[in-house]
Protein backbone atom coordinates (compact mmCIF):
# COMPACT_ATOMS: atom_id res chain seq x y z
CA UNK A 1 0.00 0.00 0.00
CA UNK A 2 1.54 3.29 -1.12
CA UNK A 3 0.50 6.06 1.20
CA UNK A 4 1.12 9.77 1.61
CA UNK A 5 4.37 10.39 3.48
CA UNK A 6 4.48 14.16 4.10
CA UNK A 7 1.85 16.71 4.97
CA UNK A 8 2.56 18.49 1.65
CA UNK A 9 1.52 15.33 -0.19
CA UNK A 10 -2.08 15.60 1.04
CA UNK A 11 -3.06 17.14 -2.27
CA UNK A 12 -2.46 13.70 -3.74
CA UNK A 13 -5.91 12.21 -4.13
CA UNK A 14 -4.54 8.68 -4.49
CA UNK A 15 -3.77 7.96 -0.84
CA UNK A 16 -4.25 4.22 -1.23
CA UNK A 17 -3.99 3.59 -4.99
CA UNK A 18 -4.86 -0.11 -4.95
CA UNK A 19 -8.12 0.49 -3.06
CA UNK A 20 -9.03 3.69 -4.87
CA UNK A 21 -8.29 2.39 -8.35
CA UNK A 22 -10.32 -0.72 -7.54
CA UNK A 23 -13.30 1.53 -6.73
CA UNK A 24 -12.78 3.46 -9.98
CA UNK A 25 -12.47 0.16 -11.87
CA UNK A 26 -15.77 -1.05 -10.42
CA UNK A 27 -17.47 2.21 -11.48
CA UNK A 28 -16.03 1.95 -14.99
CA UNK A 29 -16.92 -1.77 -15.20
CA UNK A 30 -20.55 -1.11 -14.30
CA UNK A 31 -20.64 1.78 -16.77
CA UNK A 32 -19.13 -0.41 -19.47
CA UNK A 33 -21.75 -3.14 -18.97
CA UNK A 34 -24.60 -0.59 -19.10
CA UNK A 35 -23.11 1.09 -22.18
CA UNK A 36 -22.65 -2.22 -24.00
CA UNK A 37 -26.28 -3.17 -23.30
CA UNK A 38 -27.42 0.23 -24.53
CA UNK A 39 -25.24 0.06 -27.65
CA UNK A 40 -26.46 -3.43 -28.55
CA UNK A 41 -30.11 -2.44 -28.07
CA UNK A 42 -29.60 0.72 -30.14
CA UNK A 43 -28.04 -1.26 -32.98
CA UNK A 44 -30.78 -3.88 -32.74
CA UNK A 45 -33.40 -1.13 -33.16
CA UNK A 46 -31.69 0.22 -36.27
CA UNK A 47 -31.40 -3.29 -37.72
CA UNK A 48 -35.17 -3.62 -37.31
CA UNK A 49 -35.59 -0.45 -39.40
CA UNK A 50 -33.29 -1.86 -42.09
CA UNK A 51 -35.27 -5.14 -42.05
CA UNK A 52 -38.52 -3.21 -42.37
CA UNK A 53 -37.19 -1.36 -45.43
CA UNK A 54 -36.14 -4.64 -47.04
CA UNK A 55 -39.52 -6.19 -46.18
CA UNK A 56 -41.26 -3.29 -47.90
CA UNK A 57 -39.14 -3.92 -50.97
CA UNK A 58 -37.37 -0.57 -50.91
CA UNK A 59 -34.24 -0.35 -53.08
CA UNK A 60 -30.92 -0.48 -51.16
CA UNK A 61 -30.00 3.07 -52.29
CA UNK A 62 -33.38 4.62 -51.32
CA UNK A 63 -33.73 7.72 -49.15
CA UNK A 64 -35.14 5.53 -46.38
CA UNK A 65 -31.95 3.48 -46.06
CA UNK A 66 -29.77 6.60 -46.37
CA UNK A 67 -31.78 8.28 -43.62
CA UNK A 68 -31.64 5.26 -41.29
CA UNK A 69 -27.91 4.85 -41.93
CA UNK A 70 -27.33 8.55 -41.23
CA UNK A 71 -29.35 8.33 -38.00
CA UNK A 72 -27.46 5.24 -36.89
CA UNK A 73 -24.12 7.03 -37.43
CA UNK A 74 -25.41 10.09 -35.59
CA UNK A 75 -26.62 8.04 -32.62
CA UNK A 76 -23.35 6.10 -32.55
CA UNK A 77 -21.35 9.34 -32.38
CA UNK A 78 -23.60 10.71 -29.63
CA UNK A 79 -23.28 7.40 -27.78
CA UNK A 80 -19.46 7.43 -28.02
CA UNK A 81 -19.22 11.05 -26.86
CA UNK A 82 -21.55 10.56 -23.90
CA UNK A 83 -19.84 7.29 -22.96
CA UNK A 84 -16.46 9.01 -22.93
CA UNK A 85 -17.80 11.95 -20.92
CA UNK A 86 -19.52 9.69 -18.40
CA UNK A 87 -16.33 7.62 -18.02
CA UNK A 88 -14.31 10.76 -17.25
CA UNK A 89 -16.94 11.88 -14.72
CA UNK A 90 -16.96 8.41 -13.11
CA UNK A 91 -13.16 8.37 -12.84
CA UNK A 92 -13.08 11.79 -11.17
CA UNK A 93 -16.04 10.98 -8.90
CA UNK A 94 -14.54 7.59 -8.03
CA UNK A 95 -11.21 9.11 -7.03
CA UNK A 96 -12.87 11.87 -4.97
CA UNK A 97 -15.27 9.47 -3.26
CA UNK A 98 -12.61 6.88 -2.50
CA UNK A 99 -10.35 9.67 -1.17
CA UNK A 100 -13.01 10.43 1.45
CA UNK A 101 -12.77 6.77 2.53
CA UNK A 102 -9.03 6.12 2.16
CA UNK A 103 -8.07 9.41 3.84
CA UNK A 104 -9.67 8.64 7.22
CA UNK A 105 -8.32 5.07 7.22
CA UNK A 106 -4.84 6.43 6.45
CA UNK A 107 -5.17 9.13 9.14
CA UNK A 108 -6.31 6.66 11.80
CA UNK A 109 -3.53 4.21 10.90
CA UNK A 110 -0.83 6.90 11.02
CA UNK A 111 -2.13 8.35 14.30
CA UNK A 112 -2.24 4.89 15.90
CA UNK A 113 1.31 4.14 14.72
CA UNK A 114 2.48 7.45 16.20
CA UNK A 115 0.78 6.65 19.51
CA UNK A 116 2.43 3.23 19.61
CA UNK A 117 5.82 4.75 18.86
CA UNK A 118 5.51 7.58 21.40
CA UNK A 119 3.70 5.41 23.96
CA UNK A 120 1.15 8.20 24.44
CA UNK A 121 -2.45 8.64 23.41
CA UNK A 122 -4.16 11.58 21.74
CA UNK A 123 -7.52 12.31 20.23
CA UNK A 124 -7.96 11.64 16.53
CA UNK A 125 -9.79 14.00 14.17
CA UNK A 126 -10.69 13.67 10.49
CA UNK A 127 -11.25 16.37 7.88
CA UNK A 128 -14.66 17.92 7.49
CA UNK A 129 -16.56 15.95 4.85
CA UNK A 130 -14.64 12.70 5.37
CA UNK A 131 -16.53 9.48 5.93
CA UNK A 132 -16.39 7.59 9.23
CA UNK A 133 -16.43 10.69 11.47
CA UNK A 134 -18.26 8.49 14.00
CA UNK A 135 -15.09 6.39 14.26
CA UNK A 136 -13.16 9.35 15.68
CA UNK A 137 -15.96 10.12 18.12
CA UNK A 138 -16.03 6.53 19.35
CA UNK A 139 -12.24 6.31 19.53
CA UNK A 140 -11.97 9.61 21.42
CA UNK A 141 -14.74 8.51 23.82
CA UNK A 142 -12.79 5.30 24.40
CA UNK A 143 -9.64 7.32 25.18
CA UNK A 144 -11.53 9.59 27.58
CA UNK A 145 -13.14 6.60 29.26
CA UNK A 146 -9.79 4.83 29.51
CA UNK A 147 -8.11 7.94 30.96
CA UNK A 148 -10.90 8.30 33.56
CA UNK A 149 -10.44 4.65 34.56
CA UNK A 150 -6.68 5.21 34.96
CA UNK A 151 -7.38 8.23 37.17
CA UNK A 152 -9.53 6.10 39.46
CA UNK A 153 -6.77 3.49 39.79
CA UNK A 154 -4.16 6.06 40.89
Amino acid sequence: MKVVKKKDDRKNYLINPSFQLTIVGIFIGISLVVNIIYFISMNFSFEEFFALGKELGLPQNSQFFKFISHQKDKFTNIFLATSLLSSVVLIIFGILLSHKIAGPVYRMTEDLKAMIESKTTKEVHFRKGDFFIELTKTFNEFLNSSNKDKGKED
